[in-house]
């Protein structure tokens, strides 16, 4: 009787202990969540509060090759200015409830989502925290639009011109297109 309580005392004691790492793992997943969020966001508005203050209506900063060059734009559009030929209120609603909705959905599946490893958490924080930080100069700043303000490449062939929030985004897409095939290797390993 005695060693049966013993046993039935350890079984509790380490059954607390698993749940109390199971919930120090959500607690840490959420952790990862918030501060890649805060982090893509600050470091993207810092980022485009110094263009303001140092590139807007000046020559573009250009380095040595032509490589890259900070040059600043304000896009009224998505990536590569696509749609920035739509009108106003097409461009709120796409742009900015659209988007902002899909934000939102994307974050509580991210939050609820509790399968995920470290690399899709991470992938879809870098998509969520890039996209929100533009989301708020859609909401906030000049009509609408996004400030911009690098661009690289070499001679005539270059990229759009960009920014921090952009740079997480496609970071994040590029994370779950390598994890992708990985994850689906694994699960053919299993």
């Amino acid at each position: 009787m005695f060693f049966n309580t013993k046993l039935k005392a350890v079984r509790i004691f380490f059954r607390g202990i698993t749940v109390a790492a199971k919930r120090n793992e959500a607690s840490n997943r959420l952790k990862w969540i918030l501060v890649t969020l805060i982090g893509c966001v600050i470091l993207d508005q810092l980022t485009k509060w110094m263009a303001i203050a140092w590139l807007k209506n000046q020559p573009p900063i250009i380095f040595p090759g032509n490589l890259f060059r900070f040059q600043y734009a304000e896009n009224p559009g998505a990536f590569l200015s696509l749609g920035s030929q739509l009108s106003d209120s097409m461009r709120f609603w796409v742009f900015t409830v659209s988007v902002g909705a899909v934000l939102l959905a994307c974050l509580y599946f991210l939050i609820k989502e509790r399968q995920g490893d470290f690399f899709q958490t991470l992938a879809f924080s870098l998509l969520i925290g890039g996209g929100f930080s533009n989301l708020l100069d859609r909401i906030f700043r000049n009509e609408g639009r996004v400030v911009d303000f690098m661009n690289m490449g070499i001679g005539n062939l270059r990229t759009g011109i960009f920014n921090i929030a952009d740079m997480a985004i496609m970071a994040g897409i590029g994370i779950i297109l390598v994890r992708i095939p990985l994850s689906q290797e694994d699960a053919k390993r299993k």
